[in-house]
């Protein structure tokens, strides 16, 4: 399979995942954190990192405005397509290099994405650079004392230092690989602190961390 078919299959089962009946941790645990912290930044504009399809941002009101990044071109165009409109953008970027000028963004966000990532200190630097001064931010992702958690639902696990590999079957019979870069919560701290963004508070549900804070 070449990269372009490949990123195409990795968009399709990204979709199938979030949008699947089953998907219920976003309705009953991730979506009301993020409305109550959305509810306590300023509703100028809010970046979405690592956006997939885009659902994400329903959660976000009209009076501010959404930028979504992602870098699937599949998931970009389907997000487009399905929710775009005068107060929100879709845009391929990364967390490594994000498409928005410095000091742009009131507060950003990111919603099971941190733990994908294997350089977590230059996605920190980035976020920083895109914020405005006390700009506020939010990580949603796999909370390091429940790895295991994580790790035991794969088959034909691989490790290589802080890199995991596994295979997973989904409900429809598929098998998908995933990536997944376990690095110690003290590790993503400091690289957020040193990349000047203070921690204000961390809450635990299920196996997932969120990480509050802002721009000092």
């Amino acid at each position: 399979m070449d990269d372009r078919n490949f990123g195409k299959y990795i968009a399709e089962e990204w979709i199938q995942t979030i949008e699947a009946p089953a998907a219920s941790v976003r309705e009953q645990d991730i979506y009301p954190l993020l409305n109550e912290w959305l509810d306590h930044v300023p509703r100028q504009t809010v970046l979405d990192i690592g956006c997939g399809q885009g659902v994400c941002c329903l959660q976000v009101c009209k009076d501010a405005f959404y930028i979504g990044v992602d870098p699937s071109p599949a998931l970009i165009h389907r997000a487009s397509s399905l929710f775009y409109d005068d107060h929100r953008s879709f845009i391929l970027g990364n967390a490594y290099a994000l498409p928005l000028n410095d000091h742009s963004v009131h507060a950003a966000f990111s919603v099971a994405v941190w733990h994908l990532l294997e350089d977590k200190e230059m996605a920190s630097r980035e976020l920083s650079r895109v914020l405005v001064e006390s700009g506020k931010f939010l990580l949603i992702l796999a909370d390091p004392e429940s790895y295991e958690a994580w790790t035991n639902s794969y088959k034909e696990v691989h490790f290589e230092g802080k890199r995991f590999v596994g295979k997973r079957e989904s409900q429809d019979g598929s098998i998908s690989t995933d990536v997944l870069y376990l690095h110690e919560l003290s590790e993503i701290l400091k690289w957020l602190q040193n990349s000047g963004l203070a921690i204000q508070e961390t809450k635990k549900f299920r196996n997932m961390i969120a990480i509050l804070g802002e721009k000092d």
